[in-house]
């Protein structure tokens, strides 16, 4: 269930109270591109906060569904971070990309925990992979409805620009994906992917041990291009980017001469009737692999939103196949 804009400003507050200075300073420095744009304070403050001694000052103006924060420093309350909504707050607290703005200028290679910190008693646990020309705040909507269904979420945040190309953003998410499922505690672990991450993870799913496949409950695809993207291909007459060309419908392109591991996890595709950027032939695995296979209302970006995709998501994961 969401909750109010007041009740996750009060827990933002709580939050706060609980950094000591020196955190808050850390998590300013550390990301100094987490700047959200706002708009001039609105007057009649809902909330000031201001700890005893503490260089920092947090300030809240009009939170009735829209209004504006801002994080204040000394005495002479120079502005370090402010923004419009108060799930930006939230996520700088969380230590999580703040907006896909700010997230474009971060180099990546790491994981969003909703909630955070991880929470050990959650016992399902989801990795979530974003596609190109966004970054992990493109799945913010989708890590926090599936957190309030009661899943621990990991968002795995990516530079689709980096000349490595798919290859190295396999590797680098496999080895955080060992190091967060290391413990044999009995966790379920889950994937969800949208657009190229599913080739990022069929990427690193080929280089798991059979052992780390048997702990991987079930797999969805949204909008996967694993037989390549005529899109993609055009794409890669006109740029640079590395991916672009990995991702071409042609039969020598990389995508195309994947290996996946053996045996999958249980797979499932879902795909938006709208797409145009991935065909409903390209979007099935290659190989002959068997897979699950859904299309629902919506375009190759709109399957994003937990609206679309959300309960097919859910049942798979709960059910191994759709419907």
């Amino acid at each position: 269930m969401k909750r109010s804009v007041r009740a996750l400003a009060e827990e933002c507050v709580r939050r706060f109270l609980a950094l000591d200075d020196r955190t808050v300073a850390a998590l300013l420095a550390r990301h100094p591109s987490r700047v959200a744009f706002g708009t001039a304070p609105r007057s009649g403050s809902w909330r000031q906060v201001r700890r005893e001694g503490a260089e920092y000052t947090l300030e809240f103006f009009r939170f009735s569904g829209a209004g504006h924060w801002r994080i204040l420093r000394g005495e002479r309350r120079l502005r370090v971070a402010w923004g419009r909504r108060v799930e930006e707050l939230d996520n700088l607290l969380g230590d999580r990309p703040v907006n896909w703005f700010a997230n474009l200028r971060e180099p990546g290679g790491a994981f969003s925990f909703f909630p955070h910190p991880p929470e050990p008693e959650r016992r399902k646990v989801v990795f979530l992979l974003h596609g190109i020309l966004v970054r992990a705040a493109a799945m913010e909507r989708l890590a926090r409805a599936l957190a309030a269904g009661g899943y621990q979420v990991c968002s795995y945040d990516y530079d689709f620009t980096h000349p490595g190309g798919n290859a190295k953003f396999a590797a680098d998410f496999l080895r955080r994906f060992r190091a967060e499922t290391a413990a044999a505690d009995g966790r379920e672990f889950y994937c969800l992917t949208h657009s190229n991450g599913g080739i990022v993870l069929r990427l690193a799913m080929a280089r798991m041990r059979r052992e780390e496949l048997a702990r991987l409950r079930a797999v969805v695809m949204l909008a996967p291009p694993n037989r390549g993207s005529a899109w993609a291909t055009l794409a890669s007459y006109f740029s640079s980017l590395r991916v672009f060309g990995e991702l071409s419908h042609l039969p020598k392109s990389s995508v195309n001469r994947i290996v996946d591991a053996a045996p999958l996890p249980p797979v499932g595709i879902i795909r938006g009737c709208g797409d145009c950027k991935v065909s409903r032939r390209r979007a099935h695995l290659p190989h002959r692999a068997e897979a699950a296979f859904l299309s629902i209302p919506g375009n190759h970006f709109l399957i994003r939103d937990p609206r679309c995709s959300l309960r097919p998501v859910l049942e798979f994961f709960e059910r191994g196949r759709f419907g």
